[in-house]
């Protein structure tokens, strides 16, 4: 029997789960606090509780070690979320000698998690990004976003942590951002302040293998939980992939020669149609489930890959469909809930929302979580939500 431990329970784990399930794997999740309704999988063969690997990392790798050691059909790993790359970045040796770690070489995660060094390398390759500043202190930050202009967004150097409970504040005017930032963050990392564009996010979802893209679907997100749209994505469809997109994405991945799934977002201004990087995350972005729906089962590439079982890998062989419309209805009702808690609609805008919500869920063919052949993660979420099933409502995970 061929084992794969799962760590890290957020919305993609579920698709995380089912693809390598559906393999032929075993499946043990690993699970620290809350499991994200993930344990509730029919394909979760069984669980194993671990300390958090972001706040106790060391008794998380003693604890690892130790069931490593215990179980030895336990031949894969995965790590799903940032926090558990992380925590491998700096583990790779200790465990990658053990088990089949599915995850980038460590020294490419580390800068693709590093918002300063992408930057610095996507203005090294000439790909277009918005005008950007690093600001350590309340001072600089204040005078870097008068010299990038108004309005602009703020955000930390890493997506580990939130600020001010967002991924991204969009401040208008200099008084804004001063009201916004009284005080330096306590965890005290660095920010940047960028040119706002508005404009559409696109994901790019790949596989690649030495720095050549062998498979690539692209998403375009139409709304998300937060009403400046800094959220995370509630709606989106699958589109013909962008050869200007696809190329730049290209130009990245073989600069850093890198083998593995990775979600590269970009944005294009809806005036203009100027394109302009935003990230690269090196690992299964959140709303994945839509392109695995629509052909490109990039967790069992993964596994497939480190076993040395994949067969020739192209976009002929993994075609992604254009027009699937996708709904993560729980993240819209929760993204609802806390703006009317928070004052940010009125009695109108909340039923204009309401109203998206439904045409979302009528219109799409996939569903973030939902899977009629695994329906239980789902109707417990909502069972959460309405409170009619114990267990906090589900938060908005990344």
């Amino acid at each position: 029997m061929n084992s794969t431990l799962i760590i890290g329970t957020y919305r993609q784990t579920l698709t995380v789960i089912r693809s390598l399930a559906r393999a032929g794997q075993h499946i043990v999740l690993g699970m620290h606090g809350d499991a994200e309704t993930c344990n509730h999988s029919k394909y979760v063969d069984e669980t194993w509780h671990h300390p958090d690997p972001a706040l106790e990392a060391g008794e998380f790798a003693s604890a690892l070690s130790d069931f490593l050691h215990e179980r030895a059909d336990i031949t894969s790993l995965i790590p799903v979320g940032e926090k558990e790359l992380r925590f491998f970045v700096h583990h790779f040796a200790e465990f990658s000698q053990r088990v089949n770690l599915l995850m980038c070489n460590p020294d490419i995660v580390e800068n693709c998690l590093d918002k300063p060094t992408m930057s610095s390398l996507v203005d090294e390759l000439g790909i277009p990004q918005a005008r950007y500043a690093i600001a350590s202190e309340r001072a600089s930050l204040l005078a870097a976003a008068e010299s990038i202009g108004f309005p602009c967004v703020v955000k930390l150097v890493d997506s580990e942590h939130l600020l001010l409970g967002l991924k991204a504040i969009i401040c208008a005017n200099i008084d804004s951002l001063r009201q916004d930032m009284q005080e330096w963050p306590r965890h005290n990392k660095p920010m940047i302040v960028q040119e706002y564009v508005h404009g559409e996010r696109h994901n790019l979802y790949f596989f690649a293998e030495h720095g050549r893209v062998n498979v690539l679907g692209q998403s375009q997100a139409l709304r998300t939980d937060r009403i400046d749209d800094t959220g995370l994505s509630v709606a989106g469809l699958t589109v013909k992939p962008n050869p200007e997109l696809v190329g730049y994405c290209q130009t990245i991945v073989e600069h850093l020669n890198y083998s593995g799934v990775g979600c590269m977002q970009f944005l294009i201004d809806r005036n203009t149609q100027r394109v302009s990087f935003l990230e690269h995350n090196p690992r299964l972005g959140a709303g994945f489930a839509l392109i695995y729906h629509t052909g490109l089962d990039l967790p069992r590439l993964m596994l497939e890959s480190a076993n040395g079982e994949m067969e020739a890998c192209t976009v002929t062989n993994y075609p992604c469909e254009s027009g699937r419309r996708y709904a993560w209805i729980t993240g819209d009702l929760i993204g609802l809930k806390r703006a009317a808690s928070d004052g940010e609609v009125d009695a109108r805008s909340a039923g204009m929302w309401i109203l998206k919500i439904l045409y979302s869920a009528l219109s799409s063919s996939v569903h973030i979580t939902w899977d009629w052949r695994d329906p239980r993660p789902t109707i417990v979420q909502i069972g959460r939500f309405l409170r009619l099933v114990p267990g906090r409502p589900e938060k908005s995970a990344t």
